[in-house]
């Protein structure tokens, strides 16, 4: 194999800086750069608190979902909201008291064509939306569906208790959830998705 000659012509500077280029004292140096689900903070990382109630027996969702950041200004209004709730014998949306700043928006029907899903009730905190909707499933299962919108960890019978914890509302039980990923839940379409 031939190797092309070097020009009488290069300027020994140019010769002295590849040279300098290549020395020891420079070396190779390598870092670790976390991946989007270990980033802290508000890049990339999307949160759901929820409630469900009553919690031996779950009936009724109430779910809050947004970036994270956005979401620990409002979380000490959030468990206040979720202490008050109170459910109705006949079994129609829960009672609740608003905090400052949080609005009715009456009930809501999402999705297109044959997939339609109904909240019974929504509420407004900002540019955010809770919603209230009763859904089946059972609290394993729900819990698992959201941390799955998130891009979390499976949620299963022996680790539940790492999302959930159990609160005393108005009147009764339920459980307060909380589960954070690198998903966006909103990108999954009106359910917003669950684990693919």
């Amino acid at each position: 194999m031939a190797f092309p000659r070097v020009s009488r012509f290069v300027p020994p500077v140019a010769l002295l800086l590849a040279v300098a280029g290549c020395g020891e004292r420079d070396g190779i140096k390598s870092y670790t750069v976390p991946r989007a689900s270990e980033k802290s903070g508000p890049a990339g990382e999307y949160r759901i608190l929820g409630a469900v109630y009553p919690a031996e027996n779950p009936v009724w969702y109430f779910k809050l979902t947004g970036p994270a950041a956005e979401l620990a200004k409002h979380e000490t209004e959030f468990d206040a909201f979720i202490a008050s709730v109170k459910l109705k014998p006949d079994g129609a949306v829960p009672d609740f008291k608003l905090p400052n700043g949080w609005t009715r928006g009456g009930p809501k029907t999402v999705g297109s064509g044959d997939f339609k899903f109904r909240y019974d009730e929504t509420v407004k905190i900002g540019n955010l939306e809770l919603t209230i909707s009763q859904a089946q499933g059972g609290l394993v299962g729900n819990v698992d569906r959201w941390s799955g919108q998130v891009g979390g960890g499976e949620v299963r019978i022996d680790n539940v208790g790492k999302y959930t914890r159990e609160i005393q509302a108005d009147g009764g039980k339920g459980v307060r959830v909380d589960v954070k990923g690198p998903k966006n839940p909103a990108a999954g379409g009106p359910m917003m998705g669950g684990r693919k």
